[in-house]
């Protein structure tokens, strides 16, 4: 009787710790359903630039920037105005304007039908919690980082050659100029002569 009596009295301690004690929240409880407005971004300005997780930006993709949840994240964003829904990745942070809670790209932003709008009232809901950086992101941001030098050469090397070009097509069209008698007393002819006379070329 004894022992049946102290098995039920420790019983009823562990089972009060248990209910005590704090349980475990799932991440969307612990989130749960945010509401506040949504922006998009693209363009020439954005598209192919580098994201804070280390992936090339594609406007043409279903993926969004926020400012805390973990890159790799999935979150349904329900229009509030015409009720469309659509499923996207985080990959990039922002937005930071005051009552903005995300930012989508522009294939988002047109699956929900705020391109116009720019700004449109939305809710959130996580569907899957991501595990931030894929790895391997630093190699990716090197690579990219090489190829965006390379392509800055290429301009810079394009950009020399074009005015190389119009210098030449102007000493072309000066030298033509000053072959007539009519301006040939100038005083631009006269220093472009005196300047072939002596070798003194511009380049």
């Amino acid at each position: 009787m004894r022992y049946m009596v102290v098995s039920l009295i420790s019983l009823a301690v562990v089972s009060h710790l248990a209910c005590q004690s704090p349980r475990p929240r799932s991440p969307s409880a612990r989130v749960g359903s945010a509401s506040g407005l949504a922006t998009w971004y693209g363009g020439k300005r954005w598209h192919g630039r580098l994201t804070a997780s280390g992936e090339v930006f594609d406007q043409e993709r279903l993926t969004a920037a926020h400012r805390r949840f973990p890159f790799g994240t999935l979150v349904r964003v329900r229009n509030l105005r015409n009720g469309r829904t659509v499923t996207v990745r985080i990959t990039d942070r922002g937005p930071y304007g005051k009552g903005r809670i995300i930012d989508l790209s522009k294939a988002g932003a047109r699956r929900l039908g705020m391109l116009r709008a720019g700004v449109v009232p939305v809710r959130l809901t996580v569907i899957k919690w991501g595990r931030g950086r894929k790895k391997g992101w630093q190699r990716r941001v090197k690579l990219y980082r090489a190829r965006q030098r390379r392509l800055r050469r290429l301009r810079q090397a394009r950009r020399r050659r074009r005015v190389r070009r119009r210098r030449l097509a102007r000493l072309r069209r000066l030298r033509r100029r000053c072959r007539s008698k009519r301006h040939r007393g100038s005083a631009t002819c006269q220093r472009l002569r005196r300047a072939r006379g002596t070798g003194g070329r511009r380049r």
